[in-house]
C-alpha cells in the first residue's frame, strides 16, 4: 500500500480493486448456476473522487467483459446486477455514500 507520491496501490485504488474482485466472485458463480459457458471475466473499475478534502469518491463505474460460447446477453446482464445490487459487500458499502454507482456489461463469442 502506498501514498499518491509512493509505489504500489494507494488505499483508494485498493477499494476500487475491493469492488471488482467482490464482483467477479459472485458475477461467476451466478453465471455457473445458470450454466452459461463463461470463458474469462474481466472488469475494469473507475472511480471520479471531489476536489475537496478527504476526496471520497462521487461516482465509481464498473464495466463487465464476459467471453464465453453461447452466453444469454440478457443473463449476463442479470447476473452482473445481481452481483453488485444485492450479494457484494463492498459495491452495498459504497452505494450508502457515492451518488452515481453505474455499471455497463458487454459479451463476446469465444472463437
Amino acid at each position: 500500500m502506498s501514498g499518491s507520491d509512493e509505489p504500489g496501490i494507494g488505499p483508494m485504488k485498493l477499494l476500487l480493486l475491493g469492488v471488482g474482485g467482490c464482483a467477479a466472485v459472485d458475477l461467476v458463480s451466478i453465471l455457473k448456476k445458470q450454466r452459461q459457458a463463461v470463458a474469462s471475466v474481466r472488469i475494469r473499475v473507475e472511480g471520479q473522487r471531489a476536489r475537496d478534502m478527504p476526496r471520497p469518491f462521487v461516482a465509481v463505474h464498473t464495466t463487465f467483459v464476459v467471453t464465453g460460447k453461447g452466453l444469454d446477453r440478457a443473463k449476463v446482464e442479470r447476473a452482473v446486477e445481481l452481483s453488485l445490487e444485492k450479494y457484494c459487500g463492498v459495491h452495498g458499502t459504497l452505494a450508502a455514500g457515492v451518488k452515481h454507482l453505474t455499471w455497463g456489461a458487454e459479451t463476446r463469442e469465444l472463437e
